[in-house]
């Protein structure tokens, strides 16, 4: 399961980074085309009650309670004067979240920021051992992906069949390098990195060393996405990932 994760995200975030061409700060959908736009789409992100959080809906014509995976990553770049490649890129998962289909509806709240131990936001990465904080400079925006997971797709691919929806499942499949379909789409949208936003006095403040206990690292001197850390894969991580390992 760790593995399939980690494949999906890589294409995805790889495929959202090449097609993206519009402008910071309005929604993009690189990943669909207008033959998708009943299958599955992301037509809602918004903040929410809460500061780091946000509302995330959209339309799946799927069958009744689909699991569907939804997940925040953010771009970390190295500056150009410390890069040595195009390859010096990591990818922080700021959340993901499982949500179901619901009448044909689906919506999940996603939190971007965590509490650090002084009590003010961060996102996750900024909160890591090392250098990670200081050596990356992150991407302005944030992108969003919606996911029907390999398991999840068998299960309901002979009823997409059935409801003769093949051009719309072909706009949106793409396939792990074990060679496993998925469904996906994605946006992206321009979203600051939390400024001296102390958290209020009701909140409990996550201590820093619990939030990185048992993360994971891929750099780029792992030559496979087929070999993750034997570290236990919490669904909260965020990990840092070399696009060296991106499906191509």
């Amino acid at each position: 399961m760790r593995k399939i994760f980690f494949s999906i995200i890589l294409a995805l975030v790889f495929a959202l980074n090449v097609s993206c061409s519009q402008a910071l700060g309005q929604f993009v959908n690189p990943v669909n085309s207008t033959s998708d736009a009943n299958l599955l789409t992301i037509d809602q992100v918004s903040e929410s009650d809460g500061p780091g959080q946000f509302l995330l809906a959209g339309k799946a014509n799927l069958p009744e309670q689909t699991p569907l995976t939804v997940s925040a990553i953010r771009q970390l770049i190295l500056p150009s004067d410390n890069r040595s490649n195009d390859n010096d890129l990591r990818y922080g998962i700021l959340d993901r979240k499982t949500t179901l289909v619901r009448d044909a509806r689906w919506q999940v709240k996603l939190s971007l920021w965590e509490v650090n131990s002084e009590g003010y936001y961060q996102e996750n990465w900024q909160q890591g051992k090392g250098s990670i904080a200081t050596a990356f400079q992150p991407s302005p925006r944030v992108d969003f992906f919606l996911t029907v997971e390999p398991q999840d797709f068998a299960q309901v691919a002979p009823k997409l069949r059935s409801q003769r929806l093949e051009s719309q499942v072909k706009d949106l499949r793409r396939f792990t390098p074990e060679g496993e379909p998925y469904l996906s789409t994605g946006t992206a949208l321009a979203i600051p990195l939390p400024q001296n936003i102390k958290s209020s006095a009701l909140e409990t403040v996550q201590k820093s060393v619990g939030t990185w206990e048992g993360r994971a690292t891929l750099d780029k001197t792992r030559s496979s996405i087929e070999s993750p850390t034997e570290i236990p894969f919490l669904k909260e991580d965020n990990l840092l990932i070399s696009p060296e390992n991106m499906m191509k």
